[in-house]
């Protein structure tokens, strides 16, 4: 009988070591690891039987604040089901489904048994696709909606903090010409261009948007003064003026852009927008390649 058990038991190891999942047992009151699979071991590097399962999975000094020891076991001491739940290991940086469940270990105690999936591939596949829910496929920009979203955000930001918002509305100048003459492919690498220059003129934290087309916008959050948006209009400009070397082409662009701010002259997100566009148009008609505000 004794012979049996250990064959057993024996497959029984070997049936879990061939398990693509992080499988481990710990104590319900100590957190002694009691039981890793090969898999588990491969992906901590080592076998920590015998260690504190916070410490060697987590990196914590205490018990992890989402552990599941205390919800496996029911009013009787009895197990209560399976918890399924999903998070990132700070060790691996992957994204795990973790299973937990209380199970009978010798003693007649109960443990916890955690079999983990990495789902880190699957993570990474719904961020691409929310980022392309949100972004121009193209340029990689925010597009329309998110602007509208960022943009009522900072404004709402701005009043709490009593601070100002400058919008730059750009439109490109003769784009229509570089699609005629050089084909849409050409264009869509100049937009592309385009989008990276714009990015490079601004800080990290404000947010460049395509909105249409050669339309783009620009949100300067926090800025301390009129100033500061023309030295970034100027230095788009600038930017933009530099050609753009394309396979089998260099083009030559250029942009017109109105400003409009807030809290001084709009006080919605849509006025901000309207004001920043005709002051575009103006920009348009006093020759292009230059900036117009608001006002101005």
């Amino acid at each position: 009988m004794a012979r049996a058990r250990k064959i057993h038991f024996n497959s029984l190891l070997l049936v879990l070591d061939s398990i693509d999942a992080d499988i481990y047992a710990a104590d319900l009151d100590t957190y002694e690891i009691l039981y890793m699979n090969r898999h588990m071991g491969e992906s901590f590097g080592g076998d920590f039987t015998g260690q504190v399962c916070y410490r060697v999975f987590r990196k914590e000094q205490s018990p992890c604040p989402h552990c599941t020891n205390a919800r496996l076991l029911d009013e009787e001491g009895k197990p209560a089901g399976v918890l399924v739940w999903e998070g990132r290991n700070p060790v691996t940086g992957r994204w795990y489904k973790n299973s937990d469940r209380a199970i009978p270990w010798e003693g007649g105690r109960y443990v916890r048994l955690q079999i983990a999936t990495d789902i880190t591939g699957l993570k990474e596949a719904e961020a691409r696709l929310q980022h392309l829910a949100t972004h121009d496929p193209l340029t990689l920009l925010p597009h329309r909606q998110l602007f509208d979203d960022r943009l009522k955000h900072a404004l709402e930001l701005a009043r709490r903090g009593q601070s100002r918002v400058t919008l730059l509305f750009l439109d490109l100048d003769g784009f229509k010409a570089v699609n005629d003459r050089h084909g849409h492919q050409a264009g869509d690498e100049l937009l592309r261009g385009v989008a990276e220059r714009l990015k490079s003129a601004v800080r990290d934290s404000d947010t460049v948007a395509r909105l249409a087309g050669d339309e783009f916008a620009v949100i300067l959050e926090k800025t301390q003064d009129p100033g500061t948006a023309r030295a970034v209009a100027v230095r788009v400009l600038q930017e933009l003026r530099r050609p753009f070397l394309l396979p089998g082409a260099e083009l030559a662009v250029t942009a017109s852009i109105g400003i409009a701010c807030f809290p001084e002259q709009a006080r919605t997100p849509q006025e901000l927008l309207r004001l920043a566009d005709e002051a575009m148009y103006r920009a348009k008609g006093c020759g292009k390649d230059t900036f117009v505000e608001c006002g101005g």
